[in-house]
């Protein structure tokens, strides 16, 4: 209602569920603009094509299971013109006692087909309000907001603006979830914790299109995902595809639930806190693990292996002599992952521009107030659990407490997924490229705190 006075062009459009989609108030302050059009959600969503052809600002709301209804005036009559029309998707997720007809979990997979859609996952009262305004100023496409049956969730913060945040912090494992089951994440977090687990938790926003490589550089060792959805067209089926982590899915299957109360739904699914806690203890067998200057033993064995899986070139040797006498006259500083006491991994800071690596490009590493992150490896078995992110940080804060002001990445143009990991740890400005071996390299620059 709010909205509606200081924008003239908004409506709203339900299909005989006005008191269920919450829209009495609406309709009683707005009565020539709230449009109950029966049990016919095809023409429903027609209906607002055409307002939103016309310049209206049509707002649909529509129970999930109905919207199914709908999906070819979605797709062609909505979708295909790129309509600003705003999807309000009431009971999205379990209903409880509505039954077995009414689960909201299956417009996740139809919706995310549409070209140009975008999903958002509100958890609080004031992220619905902020995502209903964000919606209403979109103009290129249609916006899908999902909330489920009732309250939201206890989390009562406004996080809306960006497509997700961190919540906690944590290096064990990363839980993942949207809308109301941030609460569960949350909760489950604060078990495992007691329990010597530590738990990240991604509190998702926009679940389509989904920032993939933004999620991925944020995920510390497994990642669980819970999701009152099927897991066909599934946020985690999406990661799983588009991402090497080690994604675990917490959702509701492949099955049709039966009635019961949202809480024992809930556990049918495996997404009470109890459940997320048990398969996050089973999931996590946790070694040991330590990030720390390389001693020269650690060089030895790092550089043993690079040489070991480079053996027809001559040149890994001579990188080899390099880095061991630049760690030993303080012109670089390698650091090393080490898990259960191996090295398993590595990266080196290049302070001088004399290091080959640089080849005397001060812009990159100046000995003075720039250093530069070269040889980022780890081992393929340790890939997706943040322990690269984890190194790079700690050679920030290292570079840091020596008195540099600014950090250097190298990137090849092509390596895109890279590239997106980079940008998200914050070195977006572009300083230096050069074709080197055949392949454009990008480097860029981070301000260092």
């Amino acid at each position: 209602c709010e909205l509606a006075e200081t924008n003239p062009k908004l409506c709203a459009i339900t299909a005989a569920m006005q008191s269920g989609v919450g829209l009495n108030e609406f309709a009683r302050k707005f009565p020539h603009r709230c449009f109950d059009v029966g049990i016919a959600e095809e023409h429903a969503v027609t209906m607002a094509a055409g307002m939103a052809a016309e310049g209206l600002r049509p707002v649909v709301a529509i129970y999930s299971t109905f919207l199914q209804r709908a999906y070819d005036e979605i797709l062609h009559d909505v979708g295909i013109m790129r309509l600003p029309v705003v999807f309000c998707i009431d009971r999205a997720g379990l209903v409880g006692e509505d039954g077995e007809t009414h689960q909201g979990i299956y417009d996740l997979a139809m919706l995310k087909s549409i070209p140009g859609m975008e999903i958002l996952m509100p958890a609080s009262a004031a992220e619905l309000r902020s995502m209903l305004q964000y919606a209403l100023r979109r103009t290129d496409g249609p916006t899908a907001i999902r909330y489920p049956r009732g309250r939201t969730a206890e989390f009562d913060s406004d996080t809306a603006s960006r497509p997700f945040v961190r919540l906690t912090d944590g290096f064990d494992c990363t839980i993942a979830a949207a809308g109301r089951l941030v609460d569960t994440a949350c909760t489950a977090a604060e078990q495992l914790s007691a329990q010597g687990i530590s738990a990240r938790v991604l509190k998702l926003n926009k679940i389509h299109p989904l920032p993939t490589d933004a999620i991925a550089a944020e995920v510390n060792g497994a990642l669980l995902i819970l999701e009152e959805a099927a897991s066909q067209g599934s946020v985690a089926s999406e990661l799983a595809a588009k991402t090497n982590l080690r994604v675990h899915a917490l959702n509701c299957g492949t099955r049709y639930l039966p009635q019961a109360s949202v809480a024992e739904q809930m556990t049918m699914c495996g997404l009470d806190a109890a459940s997320v806690v048990a398969y996050a203890k089973a999931l996590v067998d946790k070694p040991t693990c330590e990030i720390r200057p390389a001693t020269e033993q650690d060089l030895e064995t790092l550089w043993a292996q690079n040489i070991a899986e480079n053996p027809d070139d001559p040149r890994w040797i001579t990188w080899r002599d390099e880095y061991i006498r630049g760690n030993q006259d303080g012109s670089m500083r390698t650091f090393a992952i080490l898990i259960d006491g191996h090295p398993v991994g590595e990266g080196t800071l290049l302070f001088a521009p004399t290091c080959s690596a640089i080849r005397g490009r001060t812009q990159l590493a100046d000995g003075k107030q720039t250093v530069n992150v070269n040889a980022l490896r780890i081992q393929s078995a340790y890939e997706g659990n943040g322990y690269v992110s984890a190194m790079v940080r700690e050679m920030e804060r290292f570079a840091a407490e020596k008195g540099y002001r600014a950090i250097t990445i190298g990137v090849e143009a092509n390596e895109a997924r890279n590239l997106g990991i980079y940008l998200h740890w914050g070195y977006t400005a572009l300083v230096h490229t050069e074709a080197e071996d055949g392949a454009l390299v990008l480097y860029y620059q981070k301000t260092l705190a």
